[in-house]
């Protein structure tokens, strides 16, 4: 669902993008984030949003926010980006109001937050990782994907994270 676990996207707003910005040779003006295991999309989408409520756009940074997965099915779904009610459950009447539109089968969210998205393919225990998942993150979510792997696989694929952040 949207928003799930607010608190983690009030800390990436209030927190995390601040102490990110203060540490940042101001020339680069590119802010990615990399939603790993994004299953139908939600968090991508919700990251998107997170953002263009943060400080990012006034201070002139383009943003970016991609999200994998291994399954094509719930990928086409989240290119779809039209969510039934249950995924909408967490959020408030202003932000339904604020990010979302109707659409035939659901809400989906405005062309605004749609365009700081993109949906690839990405197998997270294969590697090497593709060039473009080398480098170049500012911020890696990655959250209920790494249960499923053995000790040794997580491993591997937190120190690829570590790797890839700026």
């Amino acid at each position: 669902s949207f928003f799930r676990f607010p608190a983690q996207f009030d800390a990436l707003r209030d927190r995390v993008i601040p102490e990110i910005l203060d540490g940042r040779h101001h020339a680069n003006k590119q802010f990615r984030v990399w939603s790993a295991g994004c299953s139908t999309g939600e968090e991508p989408y919700t990251v998107a949003m997170t953002l263009l409520d943060s400080s990012l756009e006034p201070l002139g940074y383009h943003c970016e926010v991609v999200g994998t997965d291994v399954s094509t099915q719930a990928l086409e779904r989240a290119r779809k980006g039209v969510y039934p009610p249950r995924s909408l459950m967490n959020l408030t009447q202003n932000q339904l109001n604020r990010w979302f539109e109707p659409a035939r089968e659901g809400q989906r969210p405005i062309k605004r937050v749609r365009d700081l998205c993109q949906f690839h393919f990405h197998n997270l225990i294969k590697e090497p990782y593709p060039l473009a998942f080398m480098s170049n993150w500012d911020v890696v979510f990655c959250r209920n994907v790494t249960i499923y792997f053995r000790l040794e696989s997580t491993k591997r694929v937190v120190n690829n994270f570590y790797e890839a952040l700026n």
